[in-house]
């Protein structure tokens, strides 16, 4: 918002983020995966098969955007790089790129001196990510966070705003 509108701070007093994921997290690799339960529901109403659910979510830009911060998470440098996805359903490396170049943005925005952060750490959290060869999981529910976005990635060490700690899981 700050980045397309110059009088963004007139329009905007604050902003409050509820377990946004700042540095990412991994619910996109388990959609990727064709694994992601809302995805799971979508293939079931259309009758289609994982692959055409698989090939769906690796077109979806917001859906990339949310791929993890490669120094935030283990092996997460892996993810921008098409050859590390299934063939048939690998995201364009251009769309991956992308991703990767919003990272940067979002930390440098100037909407971020205005923010109140609400998050989650009573919940495990996805940490990490493991390869063999083009197969990638997720898994190790590690991490503190609302059981879908991490603390870390919620309220990074970066980030200079007030926060509030709440106990729900992310629904």
């Amino acid at each position: 918002y700050a980045a397309r509108f110059a009088n963004w701070r007139q329009q905007l007093d604050r902003a409050i983020f509820v377990g946004v994921p700042l540095l990412g997290c991994l619910m996109p690799v388990d959609a990727l995966n064709g694994e992601f339960a809302v995805f799971e529901k979508l293939r079931l109403l259309s009758g289609g098969d994982r692959l055409d659910v698989m090939r769906m979510a690796s077109s979806m830009p917001g859906l990339l955007d949310l791929l993890p911060e490669p120094r935030a998470f283990e092996n997460a440098e892996q993810l921008f790089m098409q050859t590390s996805w299934p063939e048939a359903s690998a995201p364009r490396q251009r769309a991956l790129q992308g991703s990767l170049n919003l990272k940067a943005a979002v930390a440098r925005s100037p909407l971020l001196e205005r923010v109140t952060v609400i998050l989650s750490a009573e919940h495990g959290t996805q940490r990490s990510l493991a390869f063999r060869g083009r197969e990638l999981t997720s898994g190790g529910f590690e991490y503190a966070g609302d059981g879908v976005v991490s603390a870390h990635s919620a309220y990074p060490a970066w980030l200079d705003a007030p926060a509030f700690r709440v106990a729900a899981a992310h629904t």
